[in-house]
């Protein structure tokens, strides 16, 4: 999970967390101020010898870092991904199954993915507006995203923006 978030003194956090199999609550946080600019944020996750080694990124610069027990659980559960909970907009979303540095982030950050990408496990341009409910992953894996919380329209559903920015 990535959200934007109050923090304990009322300021705005971004938060990148998960919950364990202990159901133990593992977050990173940082402040966030980049209200009405464009933003590129990344979260990695390296496991190592049973640890997590966990950087979040604000524009291609390490904002939190922490190490983890490896204590996430299956990679292949039944649990959804969720990405939001903000007032702003998504360009497009990446998922990769390799870790990627400050470097590859930002030389890849301006650039349509080919789709098929080799470590590319899920992507969203989120390109199909006004389409739905439905967001496809050009990966060609198949991890197609439904938007909001149901496959039917209601009242709390992300709005498509056709805004071009890549």
């Amino acid at each position: 999970m990535i959200e934007l978030a109050p923090g304990p003194d009322g300021r705005v956090e971004l938060i990148a967390g998960w919950t364990t199999v202990r159901s133990e609550r593992r977050e990173l946080r940082a402040p966030f101020d980049a209200f009405g600019d464009w933003t590129h944020v990344a979260l990695t996750i390296q496991r190592t010898a049973g640890v997590l080694r966990t950087l979040l990124y604000v524009n291609f610069t390490v904002v939190a870092m922490a190490d983890f027990p490896d204590d996430i659980g299956d990679a292949f559960n039944i649990e959804p991904l969720l990405i939001g909970r903000f007032d702003g907009d998504l360009d497009e979303i990446r998922i990769w199954n390799t870790v990627r540095s400050a470097a590859a982030l930002q030389a890849a950050a301006f650039t349509r993915l080919s789709t098929g990408t080799a470590t590319l496990a899920a992507y969203w341009p989120l390109e199909e507006a006004p389409a739905g409910q439905i967001a496809l992953d050009r990966s060609l894996r198949g991890n197609d995203a439904i938007l909001g919380q149901i496959t039917t329209t209601d009242p709390r559903d992300p709005t498509w923006i056709l805004d071009g920015a890549l």
